[in-house]
């Protein structure tokens, strides 16, 4: 499954898929979307958890789907309309939060996990449904993460070599 990743990465950097119209794509990411979370659910109902993981195809095509709808946002969405003395433009909010998402996102991924093993069971114990501890562990993996690997990039090698931060 993780050749696969690779090779249709591969083949969207090299424009494979631009040929596919963003409603496509919409329609693809949306409906990928909802079989993953009805897999899920069907699952817990016959007793049967199960946990969508990266190797799941539904998620994957989820994935890409979005990726591909993403790389066509215009560039206007995310610059102010201000001119820099240098002719570049400054980013706005929106080109703030991609720019550092899209730097520590590999990074979190490679930093998450431990924490995600040791936090799990602290969260299955609090009282509300499991939608709600999802989203809970989810929201405080992410801090944890981000804020790790924030203080890991200050040392460069580190940063270069481990996070593979650029």
């Amino acid at each position: 499954m993780y050749g696969i990743y690779l090779l249709l990465g591969w083949c969207a950097k090299r424009r494979a898929f631009m040929r596919v119209s963003s409603g496509t794509r919409t329609f693809v990411a949306a409906t990928s979307f909802i079989l993953c979370v009805l897999l899920q659910v069907a699952r817990f109902r016959i007793g049967n958890g199960y946990y969508i993981w990266y190797d799941n195809a539904l998620l994957f095509v989820c994935g890409l789907a979005l990726f591909e709808l993403m790389s066509r946002m215009p560039d206007k969405w995310f610059v102010s309309g201000a001119r820099q003395a240098y002719g570049g433009r400054d980013r706005n909010a929106l080109g703030r939060v991609t720019a550092f998402v899209s730097k520590y996102s590999f990074a979190t991924y490679l930093v998450h996990f431990p924490f995600k093993i040791v936090l799990s069971p602290l969260f299955k114990s609090i009282p509300v449904m499991m939608p709600v501890q999802t989203m809970l562990l989810f929201a405080c993996l992410l801090t944890i993460s981000i804020l790790i690997c924030c203080a890991l990039s200050r040392v460069p090698v580190v940063g270069k070599l481990l996070l593979y931060l650029r």
